[in-house]
């Protein structure tokens, strides 16, 4: 076998099937028993066992050479001189300058430095039909997040995106532009960014500086909040960035048996982060019902602070959950009612994750208002609190 290529550490593919090509063709990397096929608690690729594995057993390493990085990027023949000047320019972790990357890698078969992951660049979304997410909305459809927490959020991640793929197509990409026109171009950045805010991992540069990187095969494995795959970075500080000689080792966390799909833990986030950047909200729990509703608690204190003048944390508080949880009930009937209107081309998985948003934000909410909101909120620590919350709620409680 050439060197440098995949080294099956054993038999990698249940019989009578092929193995997947990102197996076969990705440069760099060591897998054990492991199979890649349609997942069955995500959308698009899972890891699978092929064959039973013990704790701690190493399932898969993959070098920070091979990885799709801020390294790559700034050191790419072809665009890395003018994608070094958008890292130094902006503030958002190397997104754009990933994208940027792997959009040009996308569109160019001819990239001397796309050969090696061509299989993996193919496994990326490329459109709505490939994943759903936030960027690849319509209006009507983000108009589903109207009254929710998510909406304002929403819309700052696609003028972010807007503003990025402006940037890349009149400078780093402007010779991608002439060659593929500037609305091919244009998708296939916003596929990169898609790419990059669901898949990406975060880490540190050589420079110490935060950036994105884009790992195969972890990549390929889908968020459970009780992950069965554990992995780490080894090398020197800096090195995960995609520089110098350091791998990323995944190692299974138990026993597990063949035909097992491989899960890890995107981390431990709000709702509203799963759903605009990984396109789904998961299952509730109360670990994270409860840590929503710390924070929520704390930017409702946060954003009452020198506006509201009730004395009673605890009373500002609920009347400031209660006003939102108001607001999101007034506008839950619209949305449902705009969703299945003639014409609308609303997908039923947009209206699906709107609903969970809604859902989820309004559990939080009640925990914030006692008794829910059809109960006394706490009494106050003076009457004059008391007629100025009542005058701002329109005299009821």
């Amino acid at each position: 076998m050439a060197e440098g290529f995949i080294a099956l550490l054993s038999v990698a593919v249940v019989p009578h099937t092929q193995p997947h090509r990102l197996l076969v063709d990705f440069q760099g990397a060591q897998v054990g028993p492991i199979e890649l096929r349609a997942s069955r608690c995500g959308d698009g690729i899972g890891a699978y066992l092929t064959q039973p594995v013990q704790a701690g057993d190493v399932l898969f390493e993959v070098p920070t050479a091979s990885f799709l990085s801020l390294s790559t990027a700034l050191s790419h023949p072809r665009v890395g001189a003018a994608l070094k000047q958008l890292w130094e320019s902006s503030d958002d972790c190397g997104v754009a300058t990933l994208a940027g990357l792997l959009a040009h890698m996308q569109m160019n078969s001819d990239d001397e430095a796309a050969r090696p992951l061509s299989s993996y660049l193919r496994m990326l979304p490329a459109s709505a039909a490939d994943q759903d997410h936030v960027l690849w909305w319509s209006d009507a459809e983000l108009a589903l997040l109207s009254g929710t927490s998510a909406y304002d959020e929403a819309v700052s991640l696609r003028k972010e995106a807007d503003a990025a793929c402006h940037t890349l197509l009149t400078g780093a990409l402007a010779v991608d532009v002439a060659r593929h026109g500037k609305v091919a171009v244009a998708e296939c950045v916003r596929g990169a960014l898609v790419s990059v805010m669901s898949r990406g991992y975060g880490v540190m540069s050589s420079d110490g500086l935060r950036c994105k990187v884009l790992v195969p095969l972890l990549d390929a494995l889908n968020h459970d909040e009780s992950p069965t795959v554990i992995y780490e970075f080894t090398g020197e500080a800096g090195q995960e960035g995609g520089s110098g000689g350091g791998r990323l080792v995944a190692r299974s966390m138990c026993a597990q048996d063949a035909g097992e799909e491989l899960r890890v833990s995107y981390g431990d986030h709000p709702d509203v982060l799963f759903a605009l950047h990984y396109g789904f909200v998961p299952p509730p729990s109360e670990a994270r019902i409860c840590a929503e509703v710390d924070a929520v608690r704390a930017e409702l204190l946060m954003a009452t602070s020198g506006v509201d003048d009730i004395a009673d944390e605890a009373l500002r508080i609920a009347n400031a959950a209660r006003s939102q949880l108001d607001t999101l009930e007034r506008s839950g009937a619209p949305m449902v009612a705009q969703a299945h209107a003639p014409g609308r081309g609303v997908r039923p998985c947009c209206v699906a994750l709107a609903r969970a948003l809604r859902q989820s934000e309004a559990q939080t909410l009640e925990r914030l208002v006692p008794r829910s909101r059809f109960g006394q909120l706490p009494v106050p620590s003076s009457t004059s609190s008391i007629e100025k919350s009542a005058g701002q709620q329109g005299g009821t409680l």
